[in-house]
């Protein structure tokens, strides 16, 4: 195949995939901050407004002291109580954080080290390690979110119990989760378990829960005197992405890594002392070269190549207008919260609304990220500098996604987010099947940074084993090169199955009516036009039984648990693969009657069987076949 060749049919797949897949970008006319509190305020209500999002706190912070603690909104829509400073709002994943911060504070005491190995400190937690003996899984990977865990399974987010403790709460979660699936220490991948071995260690060594821990250690020495981990009474309810339906409180058994609760007040008491580089009002909590630690992630490759942008310890790095913050975010049963800092600018800022709405969520940060920074002078930009022609080729080629976050995602992403990378005018140029190419420029010979922004945040690097890997802290991930030929012939295999595949039902629509009417009184063997149908259509109301229930108010967590949403998808995803293996029997069965039949017919028959065995191959071998998600 040429080289033009491979370009025209690079730019013709990703049109034949996107009537399948649809994605249109956002775009947003550039947002002119707020004059004041009280006009970012008055922004904020209409936004909740406009979004239907019930109530909200926040904070804005320097290190002297508070320019803005918010309270809007209502925290409970059916007894019209409103939110006030003393509301408490869950983080959710900024309790992560504070694992850490437990983790760093215990260190600097000499009671353990980043490099203590997980399965010879607590075996109880049961990792299953393939490179154990040579690349034993470390407190550092589980805290930065490389040891290569999947992520919680559907039914772990409806495993609730108040009174779990640490360990039970690994335990009572899918047992696979914990099984390495990569080198630690190779790749990053967002998991909950991780933090929770964490936390689990941190017990191991003080001999306390971690809870009492972080209360003696955190808690009590900032102020932060309503922040839990366990359900106040103060809580503010919560409700999903249509801002009306009232989400039940979930109690999860990983508390550490989800379950904190908090006021504004809270927050600002650590934001003031991220700020003030660990210090508080009457004391140190930790060094300076602590917080940097916390900040700083190591134990990627792209780390080691020496990436700046990269989650730390429970802190992860965020470039947005040219400035470089740091903080975590976090989300769970109807809310969704962030705190973030600038260290070089000393500003920070939290909000955390009570709704799973994330068109409100982005609205909001871009009116506070815009209000903190508009007087400020941007970070400046990482130096660029030229490589050859023959430099950049070597980076060129196509990328698939190598370490998803679930991994029962991991075929579908694979052929939605393959990307392809060339070189152009000093530039490396990313395309994606949609959206819009990105360019990086070159600030080493294996860093790039992307468009204006002030750090490079994507390495090129290579495995132990020879993969080569592009990895970013972001949208990316960790991407690893593969042929062309290989990218191509999935695309075009992939599009044909799916053309194939809706054709039956556009064809339908034509022979159908014409039976109806009457036109068409001589069909013979009707089975072979309508099982291959019925097959497309049984495929067709898989999906949208899935899609339905992601994004009904309950969401993602309403996917692990029994009901009209989750019992379709199995039983239609049965039917699927069942009808594929009877239609292609069936339309085999009757080639000998391909005249009788029509040859068009017969022949569009069989493609279309044999494209609905593909499917099912294909979702077998990635575990989505039959899946039952309360029970995943």
């Amino acid at each position: 195949m040429s080289r033009n060749t491979i370009l025209n049919v690079h730019k013709l797949i990703p049109a034949l995939l996107a009537v399948v897949f649809s994605a249109s970008p956002l775009c947003a006319d550039e947002l002119i901050a707020a004059v004041s509190v009280e006009e970012l305020e008055t922004r904020i209500r209409e936004i909740l407004k406009e979004t239907n999002s019930p109530g909200m706190i926040g904070a804005i912070v320097t290190e002297d002291g508070v320019i803005w603690q918010g309270a809007v909104g209502l925290a409970d829509r059916r007894n019209n109580r409103p939110v006030t400073k003393d509301t408490v709002f869950r983080v959710g994943s900024i309790s992560k954080s504070f694992v850490s911060l437990a983790a760093l504070i215990l260190k600097e005491r000499g009671l353990l080290t980043f490099d203590m190995e997980i399965n010879k400190a607590v075996p109880q937690a049961d990792i299953s390690n393939p490179w154990e003996s040579d690349n034993p899984v470390r407190l550092v990977h589980v805290l930065e979110h490389t040891a290569g865990f999947d992520d919680l399974h559907l039914h772990d987010y409806s495993f609730g119990d108040p009174d779990a403790t640490t360990l039970e709460g690994i335990q009572m979660y899918t047992a696979s989760i914990r099984k390495v699936r990569w080198p630690p220490g190779t790749r990053m991948a967002y998991s909950n378990i991780g933090p929770l071995i964490g936390a689990l260690l941190i017990e191991k060594v003080t001999g306390k829960s971690f809870e009492d821990v972080v209360q003696q250690e955190i808690f009590n020495p900032l102020g932060m005197s309503t922040a839990t981990f366990f359900y106040d009474k103060a809580v503010s309810k919560s409700y999903g992405a249509d801002g009306e339906t009232e989400m039940p409180y979930m109690h999860i058994g990983g508390r550490a890594s989800g379950s904190m609760g908090a006021t504004s007040h809270d927050m600002i008491q650590l934001l003031k002392m991220f700020l003030n580089r660990g210090a508080f009002d009457g004391g140190i909590l930790l060094p300076p070269r602590a917080l940097t630690r916390m900040e700083t992630a190591v134990s990627t490759l792209a780390a080691k190549q020496g990436l700046q942008v990269g989650y730390g310890l429970g802190n992860s790095v965020s470039l947005k207008d040219r400035f470089v913050y740091h903080g975590h975010t976090g989300a769970i049963d109807g809310f969704i919260s962030k705190y973030a800092y600038l260290p070089a600018h000393k500003r920070a800022y939290f909000f955390s609304l009570n709704a799973s709405n994330f068109e409100a969520t982005r609205l909001i940060d871009n009116e506070l990220h815009a209000f903190v920074t508009s007087r400020l002078e941007p970070s400046p930009q990482q130096a660029r500098i030229k490589l050859t022609t023959e430099q950049l080729q070597v980076f060129a080629g196509y990328y698939q996604p190598d370490a998803p976050r679930q991994e029962i995602l991991r075929g579908i992403s694979i052929l939605s987010s393959t990307k392809r990378i060339r070189q152009d005018d000093g530039k490396l140029i990313i395309s994606s099947l949609f959206g819009e190419d990105e360019a990086w420029s070159p600030v080493s010979e294996n860093l790039f940074i992307k468009g204006e922004n002030a750090l490079a945040s994507l390495a090129f690097v290579e495995t132990e084993r020879g993969e080569k890997l592009a990895q970013e802290l972001g949208p990316l991930g960790s991407i690893k090169k593969i042929s062309s030929f290989y990218a191509i012939s999935r695309w075009v295999l992939t599009a044909g199955v799916l053309i194939l595949m809706l054709s039956s039902c556009l064809f339908a629509v034509v022979w159908g009516v014409r039976k109806l009417l009457g036109r068409l009184p001589h069909v013979h063997y009707l089975r072979v036009r309508a099982l291959p149908l019925l097959t497309t259509l049984s495929f067709i109301g898989s999906v949208l039984f899935l899609a339905v229930g992601i994004n009904s108010p309950a969401g993602v967590p309403g996917l692990g648990v029994m009901n009209i949403w989750t019992v379709g998808y199995w039983l239609l995803s049965w039917l699927f693969a069942l009808l594929a293996i009877i239609s292609f029997l069936t339309v085999w069965q009757y080639r000998s009657r391909i005249n009788d039949i029509g040859k068009a017919v017969w022949v569009h028959s069989l493609m279309v069987a044999v494209a609905t065995i593909l499917t099912t191959a294909f979702f077998t071998w990635y575990g989505i076949l039959g899946l039952r998600p309360w029970a995943y």
